[in-house]
Formats: C-alpha cells, structure tokens, sequence
C-alpha cells in the first residue's frame, strides 16, 4: 500500500471506532413485497443486457458460497440475496433491490483471493441493507409506472410501454452513482460482515484501491462507458475505512481468512480462457467498426481458446451474418443456443437467421423465447414479422403497434409502421 500524505480533516477523527457500524434503522417507503419484485424482474434482464451469465458452474457456486457465508450477518433478515456472475469484460459489480447482486468475471480476473471477493459481495449487500437502491427508486420517476408489469402474471411477448420504462430504469440502475457516504456506509458495514464472518477486513481496502486503480485507468483513456454502478474513491474515504478496519486487527483476534489458494483454484478456468476473452473483445470493436472480415476471423480464434463459450459463438455467428455468410451464421448460432438456451441474444440471431431462410414456425420459437428472456425493439419487429408469415395476424397487428408506439422515428418504427398499417387495410 502506498503511502498516503495529507492531513485528515479534525471533524472525521470524531468516530466511536471501537463501535460496530449500524446501517439505517428506519425504513424507505417501498415495501418489501414490491422491492423484491422489482429487483426479480429487472436484474435478470440487467444480466442478459450485459452478456448474459457466465457459464462456469463451479465458479458460480463459489461467489454463491461466499456470498452465504456473509448473508448470516447480514443486518435484513428479510431479505433473500441472489448472486450471478455475468458473462462481460468490463471488471464491476452492481446491486438491484430485493437483495440481487452481480459480479462480472472482468472483476473476478482482476481479484486476487477470497478476502477480496467477500469485499464486493458484502460491500453491494451493504447497498441493498442500507436501502440505498431503494432510494434510487425513488428518485425515479418510473418507478410507479412499471409497478403493475413487474407484478403481472401474463407471459404473452410484447414491448408495449412499460417494457420501455422498465428498460431504461435497468440502464438507470446499472450506471447509478452512489453518493460518497453511501459508499463510505457500504464500506464499513461490509468490513462488519467480513469480520464477523472470519475473512480478512483487510481485503476492503485492497478493493477500494482495485476501484482506484479502475478509476485511473479510465480517466486516463477518457473512456466512461466502462462504468458499472461507479464507485466514488476519494482518500478520506480510505482513511475512515482504514480506521474502521483496524478495530479488527488486534493481536487476539486470529479469525482473519485470505483464502488466495481457493480463490486461485476457483478461478482457475476464467484464468486459462483470458487470452480467448482478450481475442473476443478485439473482434468485438472489429464489428463496431463494420470490419466483419477481421471480426469474424478474431471470433473464430478466441471460439478456439474458450471452448463452448456461446457468448462468443453467438457473436461470431452474427458476425458471419453480417459478412453475409448464412450458412456458417446459423451454424454457430445453433451452437449458441444448445449451450446457451437462457441468453437472449443468440435466439434473436437464430430466429432472424430462420426468417431469412423461410422457416417462420421455427423462427417463432426462438424469438418468443428471446423476448421472455429480454424484450427488445429489434426482437419484437422479428416476432412481428414471424407472426406475419406465419398467418397470425392479430399477434402481428399487435407487435407492429408496440414497435411504433416505442420508436416512432426510428428505422423499427418506421418499417413496423408500413406493415402496421398494410394489416389493418388488407
């Protein structure tokens, strides 16, 4: 740790830090029933958003695992937490209400033992005790217009007006920008769970030196898309952890766990696929750039490395699609779903890639599947399509209709308006 020279204000010295820190006692206006509901319909929907979940089913039970051990300490014995380690480069971790967490395996390669881990695990569930999502929602002004969707039984696709509000607060969410004491809050209580639970406290002011050095990085390449709920890092708010942290410290106090042995064990595969993900991350920027060519030969070499990774099938079959190429698009894209069937995104590219080929029954099937995992624009106008070719035609009126309503002016909007209106007329 380096060095850190300044003098610390005379007012924060003021701390009880022999004291445990006690989050809010008083409670938010959103009631329970209606915070866990939202958190249940939203954080899936923030996974898929992001890539989906990764598919390691060791390493998910480990974060599971840990993240157990602190919930018995946890202040809401109320709340159910959730944790799902999702399928981005991007290192972040975020919290939805109702006791939802994620932590995404770019934060996960940069994490080096258990301590660590624990740190963010317990520092998001320290935001959800603290109701800080709460006041999120609160602040929002569509909060009360998706209270009916997130409680509503039906099942039938669509993208009708509350979907959109529901989609835009999921981006709310994710880039939501705690305020330094929030942060600090999260902090200390976090460090209280860890303590408690025998793992290094220590391993909080790592982490807030990882965000540091997160932060750096991103102010130096001027790239803020990066952001995943950023965290605040300031040296006061070191400092106040630091103290906080060295009540736990004494001599005596000999529960005090790293665990960078399990954590490397654990770890072990998201470690040997680094360069595959590496690979897939500079195909990635290929595409955007419209070099499908390149894409598509940075895809195959990182499907090569990371053996049945369907995030990176997926993009490599839409690569190839784009490239014009059908045969080898679809190809890929089956092999997506098998080994993805609940990513929403290579089951949008498999249905445009059987409307394409003339197979609307089967297109349905997966653009339906699609649109229950993640509704989007561009599925909804595919369905739509499906629902046309297929002789459905109220199913297709109805689609057509939520696609202008939702994007008016936009290329969805424009085309679902033409075959709209030649429905109704026909």
């Amino acid at each position: 740790m380096k060095a850190r020279n300044f003098v610390l204000p005379a007012y924060l010295l003021v701390f009880c830090w022999s004291c445990a820190y006690s989050p809010m006692l008083e409670r938010p206006d959103i009631p329970l029933l209606q915070e866990v509901a939202i958190g249940k319909k939203l954080f899936p929907w923030a996974v898929q958003k992001m890539g989906g979940a990764y598919s390691d089913p060791e390493l998910a039970a480990f974060v599971e695992g840990v993240g157990r051990k602190l919930e018995k300490h946890t202040g809401r014995s109320e709340v159910t937490y959730h944790f799902q380690v999702v399928n981005t480069s991007k290192p972040g971790a975020f919290a939805f209400p109702g006791g939802f967490v994620g932590i995404t395996r770019g934060l996960l390669q940069k994490l080096e033992d258990e301590a660590q881990l624990a740190a963010v695990l317990g520092h998001q569930m320290a935001h959800i005790e603290d109701y800080h999502l709460n006041d999120a929602l609160q602040d929002s002004a569509l909060y009360p217009l998706i209270q009916n969707m997130v409680f509503s039984a039906g099942n039938a696709p669509s993208y009708d007006q509350s979907v959109v509000d529901a989609q835009e607060l999921v981006s709310r969410l994710l880039a939501w920008d705690f305020s330094l004491k929030e942060e600090r809050d999260a902090d200390l209580i976090a460090v209280g769970y860890m303590a408690r639970t025998g793992y290094d406290p220590r391993g909080m002011l790592q982490l807030i030196d990882i965000w540091s050095s997160f932060e750096a990085s991103r102010r130096a390449s001027g790239n803020s898309s990066q952001k995943i709920q950023p965290h605040s890092v300031t040296e006061e708010r070191w400092i106040i952890t630091k103290r906080y942290v060295d009540n736990f410290l004494y001599p005596g106090n000999r529960s005090r766990y790293q665990g960078d042995e399990v954590y490397a064990t654990a770890t072990k595969k998201l470690r040997q696929n680094s360069h595959g993900y590496d690979l897939f991350d500079q195909a990635a920027e290929m595409e955007k750039k419209g070099d499908f060519n390149q894409a598509v030969a940075l895809y195959l070499k990182a499907a090569a490395e990371t053996v049945d990774e369907p995030l990176i099938l997926c993009r490599l079959g839409l690569a190839y699609l784009k490239a014009g190429e059908k045969n080898s698009a679809g190809h890929y894209l089956r092999q997506a779903v098998r080994l993805g069937p609940n990513y929403y995104y290579p089951r949008l590219g498999l249905g445009f890639s059987l409307l394409e080929n003339g197979e609307p029954d089967q297109a349905i099937v997966h653009l339906e599947t699609g649109m229950r995992l993640f509704p989007t624009i561009e599925g909804a106008f595919l369905l739509a399509e499906a629902y046309e070719r297929q002789g459905k035609r109220p199913q297709a009126v109805s689609l057509y209709a939520d696609v202008v309503k939702a994007e008016p002016f936009g290329k969805f909007g424009r085309r679902a308006s033409e075959r709209h209106l030649q429905l109704k007329n026909n």
